[in-house]
């Protein structure tokens, strides 16, 4: 970039938005379309794997012509550096909006999601898997125009890998990441994608993902066996419709998943049809739902003119006299039944006709900015009235809190709307993060309320979330050996992440700041090594009040080669007395040994087998070891003029 013009190449850079360590992300001037683009810049580094995919990204992208997706207009290098010169798209991320509201209606959702979907299906279509689906990569116009964008570490079945992604290599978003893809990214399909999709959904309309965002033991079991919190546990609203695509979407097996996301997008196109006819209409509803309107309210707008235009046209058949009076009945009633509605919604009724029986209800939690959870941001509560010796749980109550930041304070209030409840006596509960707030109280009537400067809007319930003080740490680990199951942990290279680099566990104990590092409360990174296996790469956060983190890991040894070969067509082969084999790798699975004439090559883990050959009624077995990089090799010699078999190790 030219300091004295603020240049590259032919863009004029009129903003920086971000900065890396891999590059930057700018604002900058299209030359001839006379419009704001996003360049995106790679220096570049000696990982060539990085540079590659940048450059795959550019490619993917380039032959894109897709409404929600993120339109790439340029690539080219300068300097030290490559560039993408993209679209750009002035409104917020999808992550952003659902942390701002908490979690989205369900109407609302499906629009968004929908086109989500349409602009996925269409990579799928050609042959592309994103890899990386996640709401940060969704984003959202102004306009309520739904992009996708960051096709990264995307692949396409058209196009060679190129070594880019090897066999037990995992990329993307740990939270948002299919059983599959965490094994090994390279061997994923659409349906991979389509996993990750399901999870944005349960984000959308509950505010959480259904799975931590990190690489623990617990975490990867838990994804593996799909267990999971059902989203209408923690959000009641969420329709029975959408959690089962959820389900279905987010099938820890592959083969009971979506096989295509247009499964899904004729499901929510026949939800939505009678309402939303046109994109503009969409678009629109989106696009007044991010200017903070109320879903019902935009649903009502719409509704009240199709019914004018649908009386426009009964009119035309009868005079105009009637056709005034009809319309100005039409309007008086909208007018009357708009005025009820808006004032039920906002508890007019309770306010002045029942003002005797119920009282207001307002409850807040209060955090510093620097203690937002970074886990579970999601508070949830739960009331109970009063009820001769005990109590019972209110039914059907939504707090619905939203994040409000106090002007000039660091603090955030997350503010549950306002409530109208019997007058009676409440045990109330919320829960934030690890920690629970209960309150007993008594709900005056509005009546008494309105009397009190202190509740003239409400009776105000008021929490301070404090976290748990950071304790010790006492870390255990156990490492396995994932093919023979034994327990190597005498043996591991134990490191962990400090001062900006690996320290090995056994300097790291012996340093005077070990006890200030390694706390609760905070992200700890572990790397598992020995000769012989894949390392393994553990990032851990771990609660304020845990202050025992036990890690039991497995190392996959790295293969060997067993090649055997065959001077005659269809010997049967057993590997162990058995026609199938456990390949070795990171991506292990059963492979059956078909017969064949010129050789076999099997992927094993290191150790000894003994390989048994069967031909016209002969039967010969010999033991051969396989070692980790290395082939072994096995010649099967059979004469058929004296019907002799021979087995030769080479």
């Amino acid at each position: 970039m030219s300091p004295e013009t603020n240049m590259v190449g032919k863009y004029l850079i009129t903003a920086k938005i971000a900065e890396g360590g891999m590059g930057a992300i700018y604002k900058a001037k299209h030359p001839t379309l006379n419009r704001t683009v996003i360049l995106k810049r790679l220096t570049l580094k000696k990982n060539a794997a990085i540079t590659e995919r940048f450059k795959r990204e550019a490619e993917l992208m380039m032959d894109f012509r897709n409404d929600n997706i993120v339109q790439v207009y340029d690539h080219f290098k300068e300097g030290n550096s490559y560039y993408i010169a993209m679209e750009y798209v002035d409104g917020v991320s999808l992550g952003d909006l659902i942390d701002k509201k908490r979690y989205i209606p369900n109407e609302i959702a499906v629009l968004i999601f929908r086109e989500i979907c349409k602009a996925l299906k269409y990579a799928h279509d050609k042959t592309v898997i994103h890899r990386d689906i996640k709401p940060e990569n969704v984003l959202i116009s102004k306009e309520g125009e739904i992009k996708l964008t960051d096709f990264g570490i995307a692949t396409s079945k058209d196009t060679e890998d190129d070594g880019l992604t090897s066999a037990g290599m995992t990329l993307g978003t740990p939270a948002y990441m299919s059983p599959e893809q965490i094994s090994d990214t390279k061997a994923v399909d659409n349906r991979a994608d389509i996993y990750s999709m399901g999870v944005v959904l349960y984000k959308m309309v509950t505010g959480k993902t259904p799975f931590p965002s990190n690489f623990t033991p617990d975490a990867i079991a838990q994804i593996n066996r799909g267990e999971y919190t059902f989203p209408r546990k923690i959000n009641p609203r969420v329709s029975p419709l959408l959690q089962k695509i959820i389900k279905k979407a987010m099938h820890h097996k592959v083969k009971k998943r979506y096989k295509d996301l247009q499964h899904i997008i004729d499901i929510f196109s026949k939800e939505l049809k009678k309402k939303y006819k046109e994109q503009e209409t969409i678009n629109n509803t989106i696009k007044a739902y991010l200017l903070g309107k109320d879903v019902e309210t935009i649903v009502k707008v719409k509704t009240s003119r199709t019914m004018g235009k649908t009386v426009k046209t009964a009119a035309t058949a009868v005079s105009s006299n009637i056709f005034k009076i009809i319309i100005t009945v039409i309007i008086v009633a909208l007018v009357l039944a708009g005025c009820t509605f808006f004032a039920y919604y906002k508890g007019m009724h309770y306010e002045y006709l029942k003002a005797n029986e119920y009282g207001a209800l307002t409850v807040a939690v209060k955090i510093r900015e620097k203690e937002k959870n970074p886990e579970n941001n999601y508070v949830s509560a739960f009331l109970y009235e009063s009820a001769g010796k005990g109590y019972k749980q209110v039914d059907n109550i939504s707090f619905d809190f939203q994040a409000e930041n106090e002007n000039g304070s660091k603090f955030i209030i997350l503010k549950s709307k306002k409530l109208y409840l019997k007058t009676s006596g409440y045990l109330l509960h919320v829960n934030y993060g690890n920690v629970n707030f209960q309150k007993d109280f008594y709900l005056s009537p509005r009546q008494v309320q309105k009397a009190n400067k202190d509740m003239v809007d409400s009776e105000k319930i008021e929490f301070f979330y404090r976290t748990i003080p950071r304790l010790p740490l006492t870390v255990y680990y156990k490492v396995i050996d994932s093919s023979s199951k034994s327990d190597i942990s005498n043996d591991i290279d134990f490191s962990i992440y400090v001062y900006k680099k690996w320290m090995s566990w056994k300097d790291f104990i012996k340093h005077k700041n070990y006890n200030d590092i390694l706390v609760t409360g905070t992200t700890h990174r572990f790397l598992f090594k020995k000769d012989g296996y894949y390392s393994s790469f553990r990032k851990v956060y771990v609660e304020p009040d845990h202050p025992v983190l036990t890690m039991e890991v497995d190392l996959t040894p790295i293969p060997g080669e067993l090649i055997v070969r065959s001077n005659y067509i269809s010997p049967e082969v057993l590997l162990n007395n058995s026609p199938y084999y456990l390949s070795g790798g990171n991506y292990r699975k059963y492979i059956k040994i078909e017969p064949r004439k010129n050789e076999h090559r099997m992927l094993l883990s290191p150790g000894d087998y003994f390989l048994t050959v069967k031909k016209s009624g002969l039967t010969k077995t010999i033991k051969t070891s396989v070692e980790t990089n290395k082939s072994a090799r096995i010649l099967i010699n059979y004469n058929k003029t004296n019907n002799s078999l021979d087995l030769e190790l080479q």
